[in-house]
Protein backbone atom coordinates (compact mmCIF):
# COMPACT_ATOMS: atom_id res chain seq x y z
CA UNK A 1 0.00 0.00 0.00
CA UNK A 2 1.17 3.54 -0.78
CA UNK A 3 1.18 5.46 2.49
CA UNK A 4 0.50 9.06 1.42
CA UNK A 5 -2.44 11.31 0.75
CA UNK A 6 -3.36 12.69 -2.65
CA UNK A 7 -5.89 15.20 -3.97
CA UNK A 8 -8.73 12.69 -4.59
CA UNK A 9 -8.39 11.27 -1.06
CA UNK A 10 -8.41 14.74 0.50
CA UNK A 11 -11.53 15.49 -1.56
CA UNK A 12 -13.25 12.38 -0.11
CA UNK A 13 -12.46 13.49 3.45
CA UNK A 14 -13.79 16.95 2.70
CA UNK A 15 -16.96 15.92 0.82
CA UNK A 16 -17.98 13.11 3.17
CA UNK A 17 -17.03 14.87 6.41
CA UNK A 18 -14.64 12.13 7.51
CA UNK A 19 -13.12 14.09 10.39
CA UNK A 20 -14.06 14.98 13.99
CA UNK A 21 -16.49 17.77 14.83
CA UNK A 22 -19.14 19.55 12.77
CA UNK A 23 -18.81 18.66 9.10
CA UNK A 24 -20.46 21.53 7.23
CA UNK A 25 -19.65 24.01 5.95
CA UNK A 26 -16.02 23.18 5.31
CA UNK A 27 -13.41 24.39 2.85
CA UNK A 28 -9.99 23.36 1.61
CA UNK A 29 -6.88 25.56 1.52
CA UNK A 30 -4.02 24.13 -0.54
CA UNK A 31 -0.37 25.22 -0.74
CA UNK A 32 2.63 23.63 -2.45
CA UNK A 33 3.40 21.63 0.74
CA UNK A 34 0.08 21.00 2.51
CA UNK A 35 -3.70 20.67 2.47
CA UNK A 36 -5.70 22.37 5.24
CA UNK A 37 -9.32 21.37 5.84
CA UNK A 38 -11.25 24.13 7.60
CA UNK A 39 -14.43 23.04 9.41
CA UNK A 40 -16.61 25.11 11.79
CA UNK A 41 -14.80 23.61 14.81
CA UNK A 42 -11.31 22.70 13.69
CA UNK A 43 -8.54 23.02 11.14
CA UNK A 44 -6.79 19.82 9.99
CA UNK A 45 -3.40 20.24 8.29
CA UNK A 46 -2.10 17.37 6.15
CA UNK A 47 1.43 17.44 4.75
CA UNK A 48 1.90 16.64 1.07
CA UNK A 49 4.34 13.79 0.27
CA UNK A 50 6.85 16.15 -1.33
CA UNK A 51 10.64 16.34 -1.27
CA UNK A 52 12.03 19.81 -2.01
CA UNK A 53 15.52 21.15 -1.40
CA UNK A 54 14.39 22.79 1.85
CA UNK A 55 12.08 20.05 3.23
CA UNK A 56 11.47 16.31 3.04
CA UNK A 57 7.95 14.96 3.61
CA UNK A 58 8.52 11.99 1.32
CA UNK A 59 7.78 9.16 3.78
CA UNK A 60 5.03 8.44 6.27
CA UNK A 61 7.53 8.34 9.13
CA UNK A 62 8.91 11.78 8.21
CA UNK A 63 5.44 13.32 7.91
CA UNK A 64 4.51 11.89 11.32
CA UNK A 65 7.71 13.28 12.86
CA UNK A 66 7.16 16.75 11.41
CA UNK A 67 3.51 16.75 12.52
CA UNK A 68 4.73 16.12 16.06
CA UNK A 69 7.35 18.85 15.66
CA UNK A 70 4.69 21.25 14.39
CA UNK A 71 2.52 20.55 17.44
CA UNK A 72 5.35 21.01 19.94
CA UNK A 73 6.96 24.10 18.39
CA UNK A 74 3.73 26.00 17.80
CA UNK A 75 2.64 25.55 21.40
CA UNK A 76 5.35 28.08 22.29
CA UNK A 77 3.34 30.99 20.82
CA UNK A 78 -0.14 29.41 20.47
CA UNK A 79 -0.47 26.99 23.40
CA UNK A 80 -4.26 26.60 23.19
CA UNK A 81 -4.61 26.63 19.40
CA UNK A 82 -2.78 23.38 18.62
CA UNK A 83 -4.55 20.26 19.88
CA UNK A 84 -3.21 16.94 18.61
CA UNK A 85 -1.66 14.88 15.85
CA UNK A 86 -4.36 12.56 14.50
CA UNK A 87 -3.90 9.44 12.36
CA UNK A 88 -5.61 9.18 8.98
CA UNK A 89 -6.76 5.61 8.45
CA UNK A 90 -7.98 3.87 5.32
CA UNK A 91 -11.45 2.87 6.60
CA UNK A 92 -14.53 1.38 4.88
CA UNK A 93 -15.69 4.81 3.65
CA UNK A 94 -12.22 5.82 2.52
CA UNK A 95 -9.51 7.86 4.28
CA UNK A 96 -10.74 9.19 7.63
CA UNK A 97 -9.09 11.56 10.10
CA UNK A 98 -9.07 9.98 13.58
CA UNK A 99 -10.69 6.84 12.17
CA UNK A 100 -10.55 3.62 14.18
CA UNK A 101 -10.52 1.10 11.30
CA UNK A 102 -7.97 0.30 8.63
CA UNK A 103 -4.26 0.97 8.28
CA UNK A 104 -2.79 4.37 9.05
CA UNK A 105 -1.92 6.03 5.75
CA UNK A 106 -1.05 9.52 6.98
CA UNK A 107 -1.38 12.10 9.79
CA UNK A 108 -3.05 15.46 10.35
CA UNK A 109 -2.34 18.26 12.82
CA UNK A 110 -5.58 19.29 14.54
CA UNK A 111 -6.11 22.92 15.58
CA UNK A 112 -8.98 24.97 16.94
CA UNK A 113 -10.68 27.02 14.22
CA UNK A 114 -10.23 30.72 14.85
CA UNK A 115 -12.49 33.46 13.46
CA UNK A 116 -11.08 34.52 10.11
CA UNK A 117 -11.83 38.18 10.82
CA UNK A 118 -9.09 38.08 13.49
CA UNK A 119 -6.41 37.05 11.00
CA UNK A 120 -3.98 39.93 10.64
CA UNK A 121 -3.96 40.01 6.83
CA UNK A 122 -7.78 40.18 6.87
CA UNK A 123 -7.66 42.95 9.47
CA UNK A 124 -5.29 44.85 7.18
CA UNK A 125 -7.67 44.51 4.24
CA UNK A 126 -10.57 45.69 6.42
CA UNK A 127 -8.49 48.55 7.91
CA UNK A 128 -9.21 47.29 11.41
CA UNK A 129 -5.70 47.24 12.91
CA UNK A 130 -5.16 49.57 15.85
CA UNK A 131 -1.89 50.63 17.43
CA UNK A 132 -2.60 48.54 20.53
CA UNK A 133 -2.74 45.40 18.37
CA UNK A 134 0.75 46.12 17.08
CA UNK A 135 2.07 47.01 20.55
CA UNK A 136 0.79 43.78 22.13
CA UNK A 137 2.24 41.72 19.31
CA UNK A 138 5.62 43.44 19.58
CA UNK A 139 5.75 42.90 23.36
CA UNK A 140 4.80 39.23 23.02
CA UNK A 141 7.40 38.55 20.34
CA UNK A 142 10.18 40.40 22.18
CA UNK A 143 9.59 38.22 25.24
CA UNK A 144 9.44 35.07 23.12
CA UNK A 145 12.68 35.86 21.33
CA UNK A 146 14.58 36.66 24.49
CA UNK A 147 13.39 33.37 26.00
CA UNK A 148 14.50 31.44 22.92
CA UNK A 149 17.93 32.94 22.23
CA UNK A 150 20.10 30.46 20.40
CA UNK A 151 23.84 29.97 19.88
CA UNK A 152 24.43 28.33 16.49
CA UNK A 153 27.13 25.72 16.04
CA UNK A 154 27.91 26.51 12.40
CA UNK A 155 28.11 29.58 10.21
CA UNK A 156 25.06 30.99 8.46
CA UNK A 157 24.74 30.54 4.68
CA UNK A 158 22.77 33.62 3.75
CA UNK A 159 24.05 33.83 0.18
CA UNK A 160 23.05 30.23 -0.56
CA UNK A 161 19.64 30.85 1.01
CA UNK A 162 19.14 34.00 -1.04
CA UNK A 163 20.30 32.36 -4.26
CA UNK A 164 17.78 29.51 -4.00
CA UNK A 165 15.38 31.89 -5.72
CA UNK A 166 17.43 31.98 -8.90
CA UNK A 167 16.86 28.30 -9.59
CA UNK A 168 13.41 29.46 -10.73
CA UNK A 169 14.77 31.46 -13.68
CA UNK A 170 12.46 29.97 -16.29
CA UNK A 171 9.35 30.48 -14.18
CA UNK A 172 10.30 34.10 -13.48
CA UNK A 173 10.92 34.74 -17.18
CA UNK A 174 7.45 33.38 -17.96
CA UNK A 175 5.64 35.84 -15.70
CA UNK A 176 7.96 38.89 -15.82
CA UNK A 177 9.32 39.10 -19.35
CA UNK A 178 12.87 39.48 -20.66
CA UNK A 179 13.69 42.97 -19.36
CA UNK A 180 12.83 42.15 -15.73
CA UNK A 181 14.46 38.75 -16.12
CA UNK A 182 17.76 40.42 -17.10
CA UNK A 183 17.61 42.53 -13.94
CA UNK A 184 16.74 39.37 -12.01
CA UNK A 185 19.98 37.82 -13.32
CA UNK A 186 22.05 40.70 -11.91
CA UNK A 187 20.60 40.42 -8.40
CA UNK A 188 22.89 37.63 -7.06
CA UNK A 189 26.05 39.64 -7.79
CA UNK A 190 24.67 42.71 -6.03
CA UNK A 191 23.58 40.70 -2.97
CA UNK A 192 26.97 38.95 -2.76
CA UNK A 193 28.69 42.36 -2.58
CA UNK A 194 26.31 43.54 0.15
CA UNK A 195 26.95 40.43 2.22
CA UNK A 196 30.72 40.80 1.80
CA UNK A 197 30.53 44.41 3.01
CA UNK A 198 28.65 43.49 6.16
CA UNK A 199 30.26 40.10 6.85
CA UNK A 200 32.16 41.15 10.01
CA UNK A 201 29.02 42.54 11.66
CA UNK A 202 26.94 39.56 10.53
CA UNK A 203 29.43 37.28 12.29
CA UNK A 204 29.16 39.36 15.46
CA UNK A 205 25.37 39.15 15.28
CA UNK A 206 25.69 35.41 14.76
CA UNK A 207 27.10 35.14 18.28
CA UNK A 208 24.71 37.59 19.98
CA UNK A 209 21.35 37.90 18.26
CA UNK A 210 20.26 34.49 16.99
CA UNK A 211 17.01 32.93 18.19
CA UNK A 212 15.14 29.68 17.75
CA UNK A 213 12.21 31.65 16.47
CA UNK A 214 9.11 31.27 14.34
CA UNK A 215 10.69 31.48 10.90
CA UNK A 216 7.56 32.41 8.93
CA UNK A 217 6.40 35.58 10.66
CA UNK A 218 3.95 37.24 8.29
CA UNK A 219 0.43 38.60 8.73
CA UNK A 220 -1.39 35.50 7.52
CA UNK A 221 0.16 33.55 10.42
CA UNK A 222 -1.10 35.89 13.16
CA UNK A 223 -4.48 36.15 14.86
CA UNK A 224 -5.05 39.50 16.56
CA UNK A 225 -6.83 37.96 19.53
CA UNK A 226 -6.04 38.93 23.12
CA UNK A 227 -3.29 37.87 23.52
CA UNK A 228 -2.19 37.58 19.87
CA UNK A 229 -1.71 34.06 18.51
CA UNK A 230 1.25 33.48 16.19
CA UNK A 231 0.93 30.10 14.48
CA UNK A 232 2.30 27.89 11.68
CA UNK A 233 5.99 28.25 12.50
CA UNK A 234 8.59 26.42 10.42
CA UNK A 235 8.95 22.91 11.77
CA UNK A 236 10.40 21.17 8.71
CA UNK A 237 13.86 22.81 8.65
CA UNK A 238 15.52 24.21 11.81
CA UNK A 239 17.95 26.21 9.69
CA UNK A 240 15.05 28.38 8.50
CA UNK A 241 13.82 28.96 12.07
CA UNK A 242 17.10 29.35 13.99
CA UNK A 243 18.01 32.76 12.63
CA UNK A 244 19.13 36.31 13.35
CA UNK A 245 16.20 37.92 15.13
CA UNK A 246 16.35 40.78 12.60
CA UNK A 247 15.51 38.27 9.88
CA UNK A 248 12.45 37.28 11.89
CA UNK A 249 11.33 40.88 12.43
CA UNK A 250 12.11 41.79 8.83
CA UNK A 251 9.56 39.25 7.57
CA UNK A 252 6.67 40.96 9.33
CA UNK A 253 7.94 44.44 8.48
CA UNK A 254 8.31 43.45 4.82
CA UNK A 255 4.81 41.97 4.80
CA UNK A 256 3.35 45.19 6.21
CA UNK A 257 5.23 47.12 3.51
CA UNK A 258 3.77 44.72 0.94
CA UNK A 259 0.28 45.53 2.22
CA UNK A 260 1.13 49.23 1.82
CA UNK A 261 1.27 49.89 5.55
CA UNK A 262 4.86 51.07 6.15
CA UNK A 263 3.48 53.09 9.08
CA UNK A 264 2.58 49.85 10.87
CA UNK A 265 5.95 48.38 9.96
CA UNK A 266 7.72 51.33 11.62
CA UNK A 267 5.39 51.19 14.64
CA UNK A 268 5.95 47.46 15.14
CA UNK A 269 9.74 47.83 15.08
CA UNK A 270 9.70 50.85 17.39
CA UNK A 271 7.48 49.03 19.89
CA UNK A 272 9.63 45.90 19.74
CA UNK A 273 12.79 47.91 20.46
CA UNK A 274 11.20 49.16 23.69
CA UNK A 275 11.51 45.63 25.09
CA UNK A 276 14.67 44.37 23.38
CA UNK A 277 17.09 46.19 21.09
CA UNK A 278 18.85 43.73 18.75
CA UNK A 279 20.05 46.53 16.42
CA UNK A 280 22.24 48.79 18.58
CA UNK A 281 24.62 49.84 15.78
CA UNK A 282 23.94 52.05 12.78
CA UNK A 283 25.14 49.25 10.51
CA UNK A 284 22.34 47.05 11.84
CA UNK A 285 19.84 49.24 9.99
CA UNK A 286 21.43 48.19 6.69
CA UNK A 287 21.40 44.57 7.82
CA UNK A 288 17.72 44.90 8.65
CA UNK A 289 17.15 46.23 5.14
CA UNK A 290 19.05 43.26 3.71
CA UNK A 291 16.85 40.88 5.68
CA UNK A 292 13.73 42.62 4.35
CA UNK A 293 15.09 42.00 0.84
CA UNK A 294 15.74 38.38 1.79
CA UNK A 295 12.17 37.97 3.07
CA UNK A 296 10.72 39.50 -0.10
CA UNK A 297 12.93 37.00 -1.92
CA UNK A 298 11.33 34.12 0.04
CA UNK A 299 7.78 35.24 -0.68
CA UNK A 300 8.64 35.66 -4.35
CA UNK A 301 10.08 32.14 -4.38
CA UNK A 302 6.98 30.64 -2.71
CA UNK A 303 4.69 32.30 -5.24
CA UNK A 304 6.84 31.10 -8.14
CA UNK A 305 6.77 27.53 -6.77
CA UNK A 306 2.99 27.67 -6.45
CA UNK A 307 2.73 29.17 -9.95
CA UNK A 308 4.75 26.24 -11.32
CA UNK A 309 2.28 23.83 -9.72
CA UNK A 310 -0.93 25.72 -10.55
CA UNK A 311 -0.35 28.62 -12.97
CA UNK A 312 -2.84 31.45 -12.57
CA UNK A 313 -2.84 35.26 -12.99
CA UNK A 314 -3.25 35.98 -9.26
CA UNK A 315 -0.05 34.14 -8.34
CA UNK A 316 1.79 35.82 -11.20
CA UNK A 317 0.63 39.27 -10.11
CA UNK A 318 1.56 38.60 -6.48
CA UNK A 319 5.01 37.35 -7.48
CA UNK A 320 5.64 40.52 -9.48
CA UNK A 321 4.65 42.66 -6.47
CA UNK A 322 7.23 40.84 -4.34
CA UNK A 323 9.80 41.30 -7.10
CA UNK A 324 9.13 45.04 -7.11
CA UNK A 325 9.55 45.15 -3.32
CA UNK A 326 12.76 43.11 -3.51
CA UNK A 327 14.16 45.56 -6.07
CA UNK A 328 13.22 48.53 -3.86
CA UNK A 329 15.06 47.10 -0.85
CA UNK A 330 18.11 45.99 -2.83
CA UNK A 331 18.49 49.39 -4.48
CA UNK A 332 18.52 51.02 -1.02
CA UNK A 333 21.31 48.74 0.21
CA UNK A 334 24.81 50.14 0.26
Amino acid sequence: MFFAMNNPQVAIILEQGLFPGVHHPCTLVETHISWVILSPDFAFKIKKPVHLHFLDFSTLAKRHYYCLQELELNKRLSPDLYLAVLPISNGPQGPQIAGTEGEIIDYAVQMHRMPQNLQMDVCLQNQEIKSQHVSKLAQQLAGFHQKHRFLPTSSATMLADFNDLFELNDCFLTIAGKNEWMEFQRMPTHIAKILETHQPRLKERFRRFFVDGHGDLHTRNIFLSDPPLVFDCIEFNPHLRQIDVLSELAFLCMDLDFHQRPDLSRLFLAEYLRYWDPMPLEEDKQIMLFYKAYRANIRLKVNLLEFQEQPNPVLAETALKYWKLLKTYSQALS
